[in-house]
Formats: C-alpha cells, structure tokens, sequence
C-alpha cells in the first residue's frame, strides 16, 4: 500500500478521534450544568460555563491558524491539545464557580486547534469529492459520545461529583492527541500561505474581539438590572471593528459567496445553539427528570444532526449545496416551533419537546454541513487559512453569543415568572430563533449558484 493511502487514513482516524473527544467535552459540559448549579447553590452565571469557553475559543482559532501557517498544522494542534487538556485539569479543581469559569477559557484556548486547522488539514490532504464524505464522518464521530456521554455523565454527576463528568474526557484526549502526532507531518505538504496581513496584529484584533464579545456576554448575564446593559452598544461596536479586521479582505471582496456563508453560520449557530445549551437544565430544573434522562435530548438531536449530514452525503455536486440548507432550515424551523410551544405550555408532554429537538437536529445536520463544504468549494486555495479562521470564528461567535442571550432572557423570567423560569425564558428564545431561520432561508437562495463558479485567486 502507498505511503500517501496509509497516511490519509490515519488522518481520517485521527480527525474523528479529535472530534470524538470535543464531542464529549461538550456534551459532557452541557449536561452536567443542573449537578454544578445544585453543588454551588446557583443558577446564575451558568450560561457563561459555556460561553466562556467559546469565546476564548475565538483566540485560539486564530492564533492556532497562524501558527499553522508558519510551522504547519500539527505543531498548532499539539499545542491546542495541550491546552485542553490542562484546562480539563483545572476546571475539576474548581473551588468556586467563578474559578470553574476562568479554566473553562484556557480550555477554549486549545480548542481553537479543533476549529480552523481541522478545515486546512481536509483542504490539504483530502479532494473536493472526498470532503462531504469527512464531514459525515465527523457528524458520526458525535453519535457514540451523543449516546453514552449525557447519560455518563449524568451519572457521575449524581454519585461522584459534578468534576467527573470533566476528567472522563482528558483521556480520549489524550488518545486523539497521540494519534494526530503520529498521522500529521512536521510540516504540511503543501507550499506556505500568503500572510494576508500581520499574524500578531491579527491576534490583538482577535482578542479585542473575544473581549468584546464577553463584554456583552456578561451584562446579559445581568439581566434585568438596566446599568449593565450599557455595555451592550460600545461591544458590539468594538466587537464589529475588530471582526472586520479579522474577515479575508481580498477572499471577502472578490467572493462575495464567502461573506453570506459566514453570516448564514453565525445566524444558525446562534439560533440553534442557544436553545440546546439550556434544555437539559429546563428538563432537570422544571419538569423533575434526572440529569441522565434530561441529557437525552442531546443524545437524539446529536443523533438527528448525523442522519441529516449522512443525508447531504448522498449529495456531491456543488450545484446542490443551497437547496439542501434550505431545506434544512425548513425542518430545523418545524422542530424549533415545536419546541418552544412545549416549553411554554406546561401541559404539553416532554415527549413533544423530544420529538421537536429531535427533528431541529435533524435539519441542522443539512444546512451545517452544506456551508462547510460550500466554503471549501468558493474558497480561493491561496486564502483558504482566513477563510476557514472566518467560518470558525462564526461557529463560536454564534454559539457563544446564542447561548448568552438564552441565558439573559432566563435571568429575565427567573425575576418575572420564579417558577420554570427556565422553561419560560428558551421559549421567548425560540421565537427570536424562528425569525433568524426564516432569514436564513432568504440568504441561502444565493449558495446554488455561488459554489458552482469555480475557485480563482490562486
């Protein structure tokens, strides 16, 4: 067997692997927020356990992307690895929640590695027919984690401590990290890229980004008092500034297809996410399941999400990519109304609120997919770094900010309404998620046409 083959397929192993592991992390984190809430006696700040993570994540994607350029990716991935793991470490050996949410931002240093040197490494290595068929197999690798992590971790939970749920990653972690170091080369085969701008200049604005970004995050999460709310306007003025820095200037005005499929990745992240951070602590908090049972809907929206990219699998051509996020959007729209309207009237069973995550996962699965591979196919080959640090950074910006106006509107019904204030305040949450899908599905209707035009700036 040639070289080339036994490599490629230790790459696909290791990719999955990688992805297997911050799949569990994630999971792990999300449903583990009912048991740290109960051990530090608060249902504030929770929303930032997971934001806060996402937004040092957007740093890490873009100090971790120039350093790819410069010493290849498996330098940048080690040392990403290496901040996880540390930061696994330091987050079960949190005394206060406020200590647990520091250590959360180194983790999300390292997972920066997990975001746009992922993207560079399948460009790399991996032809344009090959692609879909990866990003099936990284939906697959959140399957095994989506079935046994919630539950998992509900049960360590429950009866050793809310830390074990954290620990039981560090070794699948350290296992991808092996694997990734002996899959990936010193240096990348392929010719170093065009440094489209200063790379220290782009971490400063990356930085001045995050830190705008939790600006925002944290005078949401002290709703409903009116003085933090101030914050709000001078963030996201900063935080525009410095993400227009940090958008591909040349990519970005000649492939105007770029622009609209980072926007379109930022507008469902933020719709979808912000809603599936929060309902296992809805299902624990209002309707009295236990932290396994309530960790189920992640375990079937995971599940829905992998049976929707296997399904765009079965679709290659470029020409397709648009029709498939919208309809997409379309189902993910039938399960977010489903949602909310179960979340808001208390006699509608739990099963309905189920069934609707089930079926936005679903949806999400083909129009998340569809933009990845969109962005790979109308990015200029020469740009493709900025490209892949833009569409990581609105993963993160989406989720991080999604999750954080969730939050602020729990805060919100837990002043008005006291009781299933949680409950309550995803519902108003999901309407605003059902206006940006709609949206959505406005811009979509140009990615048909868009991907099919061949990649210049070469």
């Amino acid at each position: 067997m040639e070289q080339k083959n036994i490599n490629k397929r230790l790459l696909k192993v290791s990719l999955i692997t990688m992805i297997t592991a911050v799949a569990f992390e994630n999971l792990a984190a999300t449903a583990d927020l009912g048991a740290i809430g109960v051990h530090f006696h608060t249902t504030k700040s929770l929303a930032l356990i997971l934001s806060f993570f996402l937004v040092a994540e957007i740093v890490g994607v873009v100090a971790l992307s120039e350093l790819s350029k410069v010493r290849g990716p498996k330098l940048a991935v080690l040392v990403g690895s290496t901040l996880f793991q540390v930061g696994i470490v330091l987050v079960s050996l949190s005394p206060n929640i406020t200590f647990l949410i520091l250590m959360r931002g180194i983790q999300g240093l390292g997972g920066g590695a997990f975001g746009s040197v992922g993207y560079v490494i399948i460009n790399d290595y991996f032809d344009t027919t090959e692609r879909p068929k990866i990003f099936f197999a990284f939906s697959l690798a959140w399957v095994v984690p989506s079935l046994i992590s919630p539950g998992i971790s509900g049960y360590l939970a429950q009866n050793f401590g809310w830390q074990f749920p954290f620990l039981v990653v560090l070794p699948i972690s350290l296992i991808a990290t092996l694997v990734l170091a002996l899959a990936l080369p010193k240096r990348s085969k392929i010719k170093p890229r065009v440094l489209e701008s200063n790379p220290l200049l782009r971490i400063v604005y990356a930085t001045i980004f995050a830190a705008s970004i939790l600006a925002i995050l944290l005078a949401l999460d002290s709703i409903p008092r009116i003085t933090p709310l101030l914050i709000i306007i001078p963030g996201i003025v900063f935080a525009g500034i410095a993400g227009k820095r940090l958008l591909p200037k040349v990519a970005f005005s000649q492939f105007p297809a770029l622009r609209r499929i980072i926007l379109l990745r930022v507008l469902t992240n933020f719709a979808f996410f912000g809603i599936d951070g929060f309902l296992p602590l809805a299902l624990f908090r209002d309707r009295g399941y236990s932290l396994a049972l309530a960790g189920s809907t992640l375990t079937l929206a995971s599940l829905s999400w992998s049976a929707g990219s296997y399904l765009h699998s079965r679709f290659t051509k470029p020409n397709h990519r648009g029709t498939l996020f919208r309809r997409g959007i379309a189902i993910a729209l039938i399960g977010v109304a489903m949602t909310g309207i179960s979340l808001y009237f208390q006699g509608i069973g739990s099963w309905f609120i189920l069934a609707g995550w089930t079926i936005a996962g679903l949806g999400m699965g083909i129009s998340y997919v569809s933009l990845s591979v969109a962005l790979l196919d109308v990015a200029p080959r020469d740009h493709l770094d900025e490209s892949s640090s833009a569409l990581a950074l609105a993963d993160t910006t989406g989720v991080s900010v999604g999750t954080g106006v969730a939050g602020g509107l729990i805060a919100t019904a837990l002043a008005i309404h006291g009781s299933r204030s949680i409950s309550h305040g995803l519902a108003f949450d999901a309407i605003a998620c059902l206006l940006i899908f709609v949206i959505s599905l406005s811009i979509g209707k140009s990615i048909d046409h868009s991907a099919s035009q061949p990649t210049s700036l070469a």
